[in-house]
């Protein structure tokens, strides 16, 4: 299907010191990166997206894209009409990067099978627009001045720690809160509680080493803190949507420039 339809989507490569000047699009650009990293120049800045992070271009963005030493291999899908609308247009009306981890790995499932679609000559289906929707999209996003301070430092303080050792009695003894206030608080600024902020970094320090290595999976559950590779699989499968030796099978086919 060529770029005059609603949507379309490329596996593109891009060697070192390639890239094209400033252009712009009449479509939306979903792009995941799978090898080396993409930078994107805009008009005030350069937004960079690194291995398994995801960047959203809205419809006319003028941008111009550069590549490193590495090169970059990146999964992208154009999107305009009615699949743009069925996708929502998450990142409303600016280019921005997402941080990579868990939400990338989701959506690299909704990418997969929008690929498979433009092979079969047929529309994406809604399941694959949804998991790219959900790739964009996160409870913790929000207008930072309607946080109160003291609650965005918690947020920073466990992203610091990954996850790894947040111990809500004692974020509570330092910000001088209950706990109970602490947890209610910030689930009313992120949407989501401390407890699934939490999984859902350690899926995303897992989707790291499941791209960066061979670590076997029961020895890799435990350095994560998961209690047994059954905890690990069933935990990051609720977060990504794969299973970690699935995940790690196609990250592994995927992470190369060909």
């Amino acid at each position: 299907m060529d770029d005059k339809g609603d949507w379309y989507f490329r596996d593109k490569v891009l060697l070192p010191g390639e890239g094209h000047g400033w252009s712009a699009h009449d479509h939306a650009v979903v792009t995941l990166v799978v090898s080396g990293r993409l930078d994107e120049g805009l008009a005030q800045e350069v937004q960079s997206c690194g291995i398994f992070e995801l960047h959203y271009k809205p419809r006319g963005q003028r941008h111009a894209t550069f590549t490193g030493p590495d090169g970059v291999r990146m999964l992208l899908v154009g999107l305009r009409g009615s699949a743009l609308r069925e996708l929502g247009a998450p990142a409303g009306d600016r280019a921005r990067t997402f941080p990579g981890g868990a939400r990338a790995a989701r959506a690299l499932s909704g990418l997969l099978a929008v690929a498979e679609s433009q092979e079969r000559g047929t529309d994406p289906p809604r399941r694959a627009l949804r998991q790219l929707w959900e790739g964009l999209t996160q409870e913790s996003e929000g207008e930072p001045s309607a946080r109160p301070a003291w609650v965005t430092e918690v947020f920073e303080r466990i992203q610091a720690e990954d996850g790894r050792r947040y111990e809500l009695a004692r974020l509570a003894r330092e910000f001088g809160v209950h706990p109970v206030y602490l947890a209610r608080a910030f689930r009313s600024c992120y949407g989501l509680t401390i407890g699934s902020f939490r999984q859902r970094l350690r899926a995303g320090r897992a989707v790291a080493r499941l791209s960066a290595g061979r670590t076997p999976l029961a020895e890799l559950a435990l350095e994560l803190g998961y209690s047994d590779q059954s905890h690990f699989t069933r935990e990051f499968k609720r977060e990504t949507g794969w299973t970690p030796s699935r995940f790690r099978a196609t990250a592994s086919s995927l992470d190369r420039l060909r």
